[in-house]
């Protein structure tokens, strides 16, 4: 990678500390009874789109069918007390994001929003990687959105 291509690279992710971005992920995790903001990215259109929440236990905890959508992203916000005031309850889940595109079913990109908290930098020739609140940390190219 030239010189100049890193140092951009790590200029651009050095601004993103403090920033919310969105990473590919299925998991996530309830604290505080506060949502989670998801971002379904739909590669074609697709006449039903829906959703699994499943606890620890693998148990199936939340199912919403979404409907019918054009491709592109699908933002939606979880909130751990749903719209029927079930209560899901802190912790982790596995979100599960299925489409039917031309009669087959599909497994759907998903994305979790996260914040930056910093970033690393290293002495090889690789891209920057975020270090983000829920203590994981991801290359910067794999961000989808950078809000």
């Amino acid at each position: 990678m030239p010189v100049s291509l890193r140092s951009n690279q790590a200029l651009q992710a050095s601004t993103l500390v403090g920033q919310s971005v969105y990473v590919p992920s299925s998991q996530m995790v309830f604290t505080n009874n506060e949502a989670v903001s998801v971002l379904l990215c739909l590669e074609a259109c697709s006449v039903n789109v829906e959703i699994v929440l499943e606890n620890e236990a693998g148990e199936i905890v939340f199912r919403r069918h979404l409907g019918a959508f054009s491709a592109g992203d699908i933002p939606l916000e979880f909130d751990p007390l749903d719209g029927d005031e079930v209560n899901l309850g802190n912790g982790q889940y596995l979100l599960r994001a299925e489409a039917e595109i031309d009669q087959q079913l599909h497994l759907v990109p998903t994305y979790i929003r996260a914040f930056v908290e910093s970033v690393k930098l290293s002495d090889k020739l690789q891209e920057p990687m975020l270090n983000l609140q829920n203590k994981k940390s991801i290359e910067l190219s794999k961000v989808r959105i950078i809000l």
